[in-house]
């Protein structure tokens, strides 16, 4: 299944800030999908969405609490991130 996502890299054009490879210039957006025994704003996720501001993109992260079925989680995600107008970069931590 192709997910859309573009990995990404850095450019000496925009001074080595990370850039998508392609395609027009989208709102950028660091995404965070946390295991299932975490929150959406924990300790790493805190620190790793600090990173991505640094960077200049946007951080969120999916708030999954309350949902043990890996498949319901997967639903929202997708839900998530087929909804959106942003340039997705997924993080996953588990």
């Amino acid at each position: 299944m192709r997910t859309g996502f573009r990995r990404p890299r850095r450019s000496a054009d925009e001074g080595g800030t990370p850039s998508f490879a392609g395609g027009m210039s989208k709102h950028r957006i660091v995404l965070f999908s946390h295991g299932q025994e975490s929150g959406p704003w924990g300790t790493k996720i805190t620190a790793l969405a600090q990173d991505a501001r640094d960077a200049g993109l946007e951080a969120d992260s999916i708030d999954y609490r309350g949902m043990p079925d890996p498949a319901e989680r997967a639903t929202k995600l997708a839900a998530r991130m087929r909804d959106s107008s942003e340039e997705i970069l997924l993080v996953g931590s588990s």
